[in-house]
């Protein structure tokens, strides 16, 4: 049988969500009690034992707790490695549409080091898609592969990019 096809790469818009959504909640809320994941999926590009190849992480998010593949399109068994999700209730916090509301107001405000990275980001995912459309019949999709194709695809944009420069 034909493996699934691939999830559409996240836009830049939808990556700074992710981001600013983090960011709003851990940092200025300061609610981290049932936002985070455990310690072992967490997104660390300063810790040398963890495989990082991509953009510069914008300064803004550095003391975020992100989940190691907070910029993949995918489903959140393949993130949970087939764990069930621990259930992360926000406690009313801040409703949705007041979230939505601020982190719309902040991309048109966030410095371009923010936009940069996530339109970075935004570009290689979507290399990797189309890849991954072409070799559809080839291979099943899961989060490892598409981060080993990720680190290829970003040192390939980033070549390009600098040539460009």
């Amino acid at each position: 049988s034909r493996p699934k096809a691939p999830r559409k790469p996240l836009s830049s818009y939808s990556l700074f969500f992710r981001l600013e959504r983090s960011y709003i909640y851990q940092i200025v809320l300061g609610n981290t009690d049932n936002n985070v994941p455990p310690p072992e999926d967490r997104f660390d590009p300063d810790n040398p034992t963890f495989d990082y190849n991509g953009p510069p992480f914008p300064e803004r998010y550095r003391n975020v707790i992100l989940h190691k593949h907070f910029n993949l399109p995918t489903d959140p068994d393949e993130l949970w490695n087939g764990r069930k999700r621990q259930h992360r209730k926000v406690d009313g916090a801040l409703p949705f549409k007041e979230l939505s509301k601020i982190i719309a107001k902040n991309w048109k405000e966030v410095g371009p080091e923010v936009i940069q990275y996530c339109e970075a980001v935004a570009e290689v995912s979507k290399v990797i898609y189309e890849k991954q459309l072409s070799d559809r019949s080839l291979e099943d999709i899961n989060a490892e592969t598409i981060l080993e194709k990720s680190a290829s695809a970003y040192s390939a944009y980033s070549a390009q990019s600098n040539d460009n420069n």
